[in-house]
């Protein structure tokens, strides 16, 4: 698996990569509502962690603890957090055979693209500081 480039990011493109035996595409959810009420429920799984509130989320490695917590604690919602993202995706047959590893590098790369917007503002807040 290669790493995207920033462009890569910025036009959201989709990525093959390893999941139940196979090289899947993986690919930015389509459409704005879609996009938003899955970036809802993935907080509020977060947010019922208990490790995080909505006064500090900003903070990394709290959310960095929470998003730890909750695969160690609910791996199953980890699981349909993917495949809401991923809807095209043969369910059964990707749980019958990928690895943990893959579902956690497919989950993993699903949260850079559906916060595209923490990734700029992190590069514009190193810009300005510099």
């Amino acid at each position: 698996m290669t790493e995207r480039t920033e462009e890569e990011k910025m036009m959201q493109v989709v990525i093959d990569m390893p999941l139940g035996g196979k090289i899947r595409q993986i690919y930015p959810m389509r459409g704005l509502k879609k996009s938003r009420v899955w970036r809802g429920k993935f907080l509020a799984l977060i947010m019922g962690t208990g490790e995080v509130e909505r006064t500090d989320s900003d903070d990394p490695e709290k959310l960095k603890g929470a998003l730890d917590k909750l695969v160690m604690t609910n791996p199953d919602l980890v699981i349909d957090l993917v495949f809401d993202y991923l809807p095209d995706l043969p369910r059964q047959e990707i749980e019958d055979n990928a690895t943990d590893q893959e579902v956690a590098d497919v989950f993993d790369r699903i949260v850079q693209m559906a916060f595209p917007l923490v990734l700029s503002l992190n590069k514009a807040s190193m810009r300005m500081s510099l």
